[in-house]
């Protein structure tokens, strides 16, 4: 349950650029929730199992172009995200997503473990 206090506004709207991750139940929705002077968006979509599952949009580290990057399962990998911590697992749309540049060597590179 994602809960925030009453002044929070969470905007969300359906993400075209990005398509249903396999085994998930529901298309992808964009959500956009600020945080101070800043604003955070995530994709969000249920997974096979109904589980909800967030990847916050940020730069791709190659073209910079804003695309969701890792997989936020729980508050705890949300906290390690916002502190730079590199063992999360990569979101599905990562290395897919249209978003990146034309140019941008990483979605034709392969998924490292």
């Amino acid at each position: 349950m994602l809960r925030l206090r009453q002044w929070v506004t969470v905007i969300s709207q359906a993400d075209d650029l990005h398509p249903l991750i396999e085994g998930a139940v529901s298309p992808a929705i964009r959500l956009q929730i600020p945080a101070g002077t800043v604003s955070r968006e995530f994709l969000a979509a249920y997974d096979s199992t109904r589980h909800f599952a967030l990847s916050p949009i940020a730069p791709c580290p190659q073209c910079g172009a804003r695309v969701p990057t890792v997989c936020i399962n729980n508050l705890a990998d949300y906290g390690d995200w916002l502190r730079g911590a590199q063992d999360l697992a990569e979101s599905p749309f990562y290395r897919t997503s249209p978003a990146h540049h034309d140019d941008c060597p990483l979605p034709g590179q392969p998924l490292t473990t």
